[in-house]
């Protein structure tokens, strides 16, 4: 409210990160703004041949994903936290979390570091029952 249009989304939701980051007393490598908001679809972009949410169309033979899709399934912006398809087999989802993050260009390194990191930090999620999950970060 303070900026009002004066700031695009976009760059606040980075500001937004690296003062995150920096109350937790990590350090940034600084904020540069200039950041456009995109108000229509990207028609240039290939989001996958599925025509409905959730869908594992994008798969062939044994969850062999297409390329150059990194998404597991429509809808999902990486892996279902519910499992492959929604099912809770840990083998499974273990191929998908590092086929998906490797399609990012993250080795296992850095994705248990960004996962752990984004689940210590904000908040976990997935197939558990909502009654033991804590309350959101402040």
């Amino acid at each position: 409210q303070k900026y009002g249009n004066k700031i695009s989304w976009a760059d606040l939701l980075v500001l937004a990160g690296n003062v995150a980051i920096e109350s937790m007393g990590g350090k940034t490598f600084g904020f540069g703004a200039g950041r456009p908001d995109i108000w229509h679809p990207e028609e240039d972009i290939y989001w996958g041949a599925e025509k409905e949410w959730l869908g594992d169309h994008r798969y062939t033979g044994d969850r062999e994903l297409e390329n150059p899709l990194a998404a597991v399934q429509m809808g999902l912006i990486y892996v279902n936290p519910e499992g492959p398809n929604g099912k809770p087999d840990p083998v499974s989802s273990g191929r998908d979390i590092r086929e998906t993050f490797t399609r990012m260009g993250m080795n296992d390194e850095e994705t248990v570091a960004l996962i752990a990191g984004g689940h210590t930090f904000g908040k976990a999620h997935g197939a558990g029952d909502a009654a033991h999950v804590g309350p959101e970060p402040e």
